[in-house]
């Protein structure tokens, strides 16, 4: 299907002749006008904010924030955990470039609070340096191949991630921030053996377990150990939310098992960022939990859950080379 570009300044006219029937089409979602006399969307708490602070015509509603053709900003209402909310960032970006708009930034002013301190502040700066040129979308959107957009599946196959397409929106809207690159070496520093070469093992648990099936433990530590015995690591590092798994693999691998103890972990089931014990603290847990996707993402042998925090490791190394991913058919490694 030939792909629809939108001329913002038209949107109103080309609504009302029924354009968004070829959108739903195309994209598998309307985008709508916000009126501030209205229901919809003008009843989400933030919108008063956007409304008082930007015509009501430059809003459009996407299905999870809102787009301001003018400023070129993606406000996300999408309110989760932190890498359900980049998910659905990196989707709202591909579905606007898909229909001829032109993003150049994101925020999280109307989001994210799991990860606020303040509840007016917008943790995406302290998470993400700005876009690199405001234009860059514009000049390079010929080379994204922009036909081959499209939501990624985090709960699916990491194989059919299309990396080439969605490496240069990644690089663009979600390179860390000087803080989080700073805290990822402080990490290795403290935690990694400088000369080891490590399997890193990321399995999310605690209230994950509603969304996907968890695998048993043990799929991840015969893993490991295969690695150990084979000579391609001599080291593993486990990373988990989840207090029972820290202590299984610290029990199982002993002396060669590191972790990043600085994260929290807890016994329960409820997710860390949802309980009270982050209280004062979940900006910085924020970028700890960057940090660590940033580090791992770069370590030679990788084995992950699967999940949003299992995707963006896989977006933020750029392939599937020297990972493995937890599926109902066990591990699947994600490379030839």
């Amino acid at each position: 299907m030939k792909r629809l570009v939108i001329h913002p300044p038209h949107f109103a006219k080309r609504l009302k002749d029924g354009i968004n029937r070829g959108l739903r089409a195309a994209t598998g979602f309307e985008l709508m006008l916000v009126r501030s006399r209205r229901g919809g969307c003008s009843t989400h708490p933030y919108m008063a904010q956007l409304l008082r602070e930007h015509s009501a015509d430059d809003l459009l509603k996407l299905e999870y924030g809102i787009f301001n053709t003018k400023t070129g900003t993606f406000h996300l209402l999408h309110d989760a955990g932190l890498f359900s909310c980049l998910t659905a960032s990196l989707w709202s970006i591909s579905d606007l470039l898909r229909t001829g708009f032109a993003p150049q930034a994101v925020s999280f002013r109307g989001s994210c609070n799991a990860f606020k301190d303040r509840p007016d502040s917008d943790p995406f700066l302290d998470f993400f340096a700005p876009a690199v040129s405001a234009a860059s979308t514009v000049t390079t959107t010929p080379k994204l191949h922009l036909d081959r957009l499209g939501r990624f599946d985090f709960h699916g196959d990491y194989r059919r991630i299309d990396h080439e397409v969605l490496q240069p929106l990644v690089h663009r809207f979600f390179k860390p921030t000087s803080q989080v690159e700073a805290r990822a070496a402080e990490f290795r520093q403290r935690w990694l053996q400088p000369s080891a070469s490590y399997v890193a093992v990321w399995i999310r648990g605690t209230d994950k377990s509603a969304e996907v099936t968890p695998l048993d433990s043990s799929i991840y530590i015969e893993a490991a150990q295969r690695m150990l015995d084979d000579g391609r690591a001599d080291r593993v590092l486990i990373q988990t939310d989840q207090a029972q798994i820290y202590k299984l693999f610290k029990g199982y691998f002993g002396n060669v098992c590191d972790a990043i103890e600085d994260l929290s972990r807890t016994e329960g089931r409820t997710g860390i960022h949802q309980t009270n014990d982050m209280a004062g603290r979940r900006l910085g847990f924020g970028v700890d939990l960057l940090a660590a996707v940033q580090l791992i993402a770069e370590l030679p042998l990788v084995v992950t859950h699967t999940g949003n925090i299992g995707s963006w490791l896989c977006l933020r190394r750029g392939h599937g080379r020297g990972m493995w991913q937890a599926r109902p058919v066990g591990l699947l490694p994600l490379f030839d």
